[in-house]
């Protein structure tokens, strides 16, 4: 069984959508929202799922809400998927039929935006390509989750756990890329610019292969 875990704050405008596409799909059968301590209805929409476990953390942060939840997770298979991403249908059955292999430790989907432009087609071409510069949270991470407590989870850092961890999964054992998109929104490349937001990820990353510290590159990310 997969036990789905979204970590969220603030997502009113997209965490519902979210919600509708996943629990169409008949092997959504355990569905886990960690809020970070929202302010707005994220929490009361999530709570009008019936499907749906709503969990409050007691501590703010991607990773931490993470790896909370996953203690509730009673799934073999843990997919942690971003609060504005959308499952295509039959996006979990083909998780199962990758983790048929024992072989493969687990893996993730390509990324594909809602939005129109030649810099995230160009992005979301990439995203395909299964390969550890290419492969980050928002493309959905999945893993079996007798591996994920043997590693430790997620680092407790405020960016750059996605990064860290399947770097971490590639180590354990075979990762797997698959054929078909998680679709997400382009809201922080609009915010702050899609050229210049990508030059700034692209940079962020190249600063922390080389041993900056996520807490120090968190003051720059937007």
């Amino acid at each position: 069984m997969i036990s789905i875990v979204i970590p969220t704050l603030n997502e009113e405008d997209h965490i519902g959508d979210t919600l509708s596409h996943l629990l169409e799909d008949p092997a959504a059968k355990e569905v886990i929202v960690v809020d970070g301590g929202s302010q707005d209805s994220t929490c009361r929409i999530t709570r009008e799922f019936s499907g749906v476990r709503w969990i409050e953390a007691p501590e703010r942060g991607r990773a931490f809400q993470m790896n909370y939840g996953a203690q509730y997770a009673a799934g073999n298979i843990l997919f942690f998927m971003h609060a504005d991403c959308l499952m295509q249908k039959g996006g979990l059955a083909k998780i199962l039929d990758c983790m048929a292999d024992p072989c493969v430790q687990g893996g993730s989907f390509y990324l594909q935006f809602r939005e129109q432009h030649s810099v995230l087609r160009f992005y979301s071409g990439m995203s395909r390509f299964n390969h550890w510069l290419l492969t980050y949270g928002d493309q959905g991470l999945f893993i079996r989750t007798n591996l994920f407590h043997a590693i430790g989870g997620f680092k407790a850092v405020p960016i750059m756990e996605d990064f860290d961890m399947q770097r971490r999964m590639r180590r354990a054992g075979r990762f797997v890329k698959i054929d078909a998109p998680l679709v997400t929104s382009a809201r922080r490349f609009l915010k702050c610019g899609v050229v210049k937001q990508q030059l700034k990820n692209t940079l962020l990353v190249l600063l922390y292969l080389i041993g900056f510290s996520p807490h120090f590159l968190a003051r720059y990310y937007c």
